[in-house]
């Protein structure tokens, strides 16, 4: 009998099985239960209601073949239009290296959040990207928005920038969204760095640092204290007032 999927495990519950396939792995303590009266999806959504994406592409992998009458269904339940397109977005996940479709089902990503895939093609590196781009940990929307960079890049003839990025260890994951974006948004980039030297050339108290950041889409001044004494804040907030102005300015016309 051909598992559906080894994540589909419950030993609380007995063993599931449509036709062929075990749909769920359950204790042998139990008698089995057929569940062959039901279609497919149907089977499988009253186990297993919250399935990502990825998860619902390795089992559809499985039975699409030899089970055509299924497929529709299969996806209606799960709230998905089966078309061409999303038969397209499930065919480049399922080529994709089993680490990526780990990646992929554990961030819960969306159809449309694949479409990057469709771009890379069978470009002669993507299965080595794909297995680098698994290591990122980043949250849901800059890992996808990488994916978008990566891939237009690497459409571009930068496979090789892309690659070296993606495997310098020293470099969080956090530091190469940054070189990321910078590669993706120069003007911005250069911007920034404007700002950021302005931004440190505010005069402070020397238990303060200033610098101007960007988190994504959003730029900010940071200023770092150390205070030591009541006093400093006082001081500090002279310090603010008196350089309004300049401050103000780091502020001005954002681009």
């Amino acid at each position: 009998m051909e598992i559906l999927s080894k994540k589909l495990t419950n030993l609380d519950l007995p063993n599931f099985t449509w036709g062929p396939y075990l749909v769920s792995a359950g204790s042998h303590e139990f008698s089995s239960v057929d569940l062959s009266t039901k279609i497919l999806g149907r089977a499988l959504f009253s186990l297993y209601p919250r399935l990502s994406f990825g998860d619902l592409c390795s089992i559809f992998y499985k039975f699409k073949d030899k089970h055509p009458d299924q497929v529709s269904s299969f996806w209606k339940i799960y709230n998905y239009h089966y078309n061409e397109h999303l038969d397209e977005i499930a065919s480049a996940l399922l080529r994709a290296p089993h680490k990526f479709q780990e990646y992929v089902a554990s961030k819960k990503w969306k159809p449309r959040d694949l479409q990057p895939l469709k771009r890379l093609g069978k470009n002669d590196n993507s299965s080595h990207f794909l297995s680098l781009f698994s290591e990122l940990s980043l949250s849901y929307s800059q890992s996808i928005q990488c994916l978008e960079w990566c891939v237009d890049f690497m459409n571009l003839g930068r496979s090789d920038i892309i690659l070296d990025l993606l495997t310098k260890n020293k470099d969080t994951s956090a530091q190469v969204y940054s070189k990321l974006y910078k590669m993706a948004h120069p003007a911005t980039s250069t911007e920034d760095s404007k700002r950021d030297l302005l931004a440190k050339q505010i005069s402070l108290p020397p238990y303060v640092r200033s610098s101007w950041i960007r988190s994504g889409d959003k730029t900010y001044l940071k200023l770092e204290c150390n205070l030591a004494q009541k006093s400093h804040i006082q001081k500090l907030q002279n310090h603010l007032i008196n350089q309004s102005n300049m401050i103000e300015g780091l502020f001005h016309e954002e681009p």
